[in-house]
């Protein structure tokens, strides 16, 4: 069991190796730099993938609340032409709940969203050019995160390599015997 662990370390250890050669980092500090530019790309496009998720989310959502006011229209206009006020009373009783939803939909889209005039294809245009720049960002993070995290192996690597000889160094002090 302990030959295969070892085997499996100088494996790992062996894969670092010829990473930081075929990558041209031979120090520590190369490493780190790396490390850091890598995080700081695969930051700023998460950043941009959940900006552009968000707003895909928040068209979507303005859509659904249009089509139920568009769905509710109609109850609206019959609840409209009813002039007799017991009549009219009894409509609204029986449809609140869809007379409330047709409302809340226009003032959420009114008040919140800040839409005056509804345009629903300008909407699904910008939430399809939004899916296909969330694809393409995608696309860019993947290669970045796998090179990520090879960078963060190997520096796991070093710094248990580097933990290693520390531990050896002071196995060593201890043994020698002190003169004094």
């Amino acid at each position: 069991m302990e030959h295969q662990v070892k085997t499996q370390n100088l494996k790992k250890y062996n894969a670092a190796y010829n990473f930081l050669m075929n990558n041209n980092i031979s120090t520590v500090q190369q490493l780190e730099e790396r490390v850091s530019a890598l995080s700081s790309q695969a930051n700023e496009l998460i950043t941009r993938i959940n900006a552009n998720t968000a707003r895909a989310k928040q068209l979507q959502e303005m859509i659904n609340i249009n089509e139920n006011a568009k769905r509710l229209q109609p109850l609206i206009d019959k609840m409209n032409t009813i002039h007799w006020k017991g009549t009219r009373d009894k409509f609204q009783a029986s449809h609140r709940t869809d007379i409330d939803l047709y409302y809340t939909s226009k003032r959420i889209l009114k008040d919140v969203h800040h839409v005056s005039k509804v345009d629903i294809s300008k909407w699904e245009e910008e939430q399809e050019a939004l899916y296909q720049q969330e694809e393409k960002l995608s696309a860019e993070y993947r290669p970045l995160r796998e090179m990520l995290n090879q960078l963060l192996n190997v520096q796991h690597c070093i710094g248990v390599a580097r933990s290693d000889d520390r531990k050896k160094n002071q196995e060593k002090k201890k043994d020698q015997p002190r003169l004094g």
